[in-house]
């Protein structure tokens, strides 16, 4: 269980300090001494550690440690080394507490052993119910829905690559007259309600997005929403196909103005033109 204990933490200073108990009472010295050192060292240089705050009420010592090193070095038949650790503990026991440790240099000096500290029997881990319940996995998200999704009765749930986005329409010459979308051709031209709307020559192509009720259509053309009358709109013929681009048609293309054309003068008898015969007139004079 101690082995356990100390492979999930391996930091566990009290962990090794009880292993290293269990280690002597089997007689397993060298692996009781290696216990004892590993749980010094983890005690970090501190004089002690407070394991109530975990669940165990005790307190292990840094002097505890030494003390229990000492007595397995005793059972080694180390005695040199047990009374320099003895030494050690009497420097991080409390001032005034040195007692016990002087009877222990006493049994050393006579070579005879000394018995190892260890846990309280009947003391165990008991963590706060606040603090074992949260080692229950919990399902703070819930189970998740599709709530929006531009592809039709999408119930994926989960993580995947990307998938074929379908476009939310498809474009196409082919317009029934019946269809609420698809591109039409204006039959009369038709003359801007406001500024801010372009002219339409009898058949101009158009968009038509959706259909009302109220006999209007909704159409996109150059970039612009337009409402157009239904009754003055017909599906565009296959003859159309060539003219419509990919998708809703592009805005109008901008071309660069071109070059302003200047009237050249005629040449004079001589063989310049006028305009090199004023300029030489003009530095005459100057």
């Amino acid at each position: 269980a101690f082995d356990q204990t100390v492979a999930k933490d391996n930091s566990l200073a009290v962990g090794f300090f009880q292993r290293g108990f269990v280690h002597l009472q089997l007689e397993m010295y060298e692996e009781a001494l290696s216990d004892y050192q590993m749980a010094f060292r983890h005690l970090r240089k501190n004089p002690f550690i407070d394991y109530k705050q975990l669940g165990l009420r005790y307190i292990l010592y840094a002097w505890e440690v030494l003390y229990s090193t000492a007595a397995v070095q005793c059972q080694l038949q180390q005695w040199q080394e047990a009374r320099v650790t003895l030494e050690k503990a009497v420097v991080w026991r409390p001032e005034g507490r040195t007692a016990i440790l002087d009877l222990a240099l006493e049994r050393v000096q006579n070579c005879l052993v000394l018995e190892p500290m260890h846990v309280p029997l009947g003391e165990f881990f008991r963590p706060r119910k606040k603090e074992v319940e949260q080692l229950d996995s919990k399902d703070f998200l819930g189970k998740p829905k599709v709530i929006s999704s531009i592809i039709p009765n999408d119930e994926y749930i989960g993580f995947e690559p990307l998938r074929f986005q379908k476009q939310v329409y498809e474009p196409s010459a082919d317009a029934l007259p019946d269809s609420e979308s698809g591109y039409c051709r204006l039959l009369p031209p038709r003359c801007p309600a406001g500024a801010e709307e372009l002219p339409l020559r009898a058949g101009t192509l158009v968009f038509v997005l959706a259909r009302g009720e109220d006999g209007w259509a909704t159409a996109i053309h150059d970039g612009q929403k337009l409402r157009i009358p239904s009754s003055l709109l017909e599906p565009a013929s296959r003859m159309d196909k060539g003219k419509i681009s990919n998708g809703i048609p592009l805005p109008p293309a901008q071309v660069p103005p071109s070059r302003l054309q200047v009237k050249e003068k005629p040449e004079s008898p001589g063989g310049e033109s006028a305009s090199a015969n004023d300029a030489g007139a003009q530095t005459d004079s100057k």
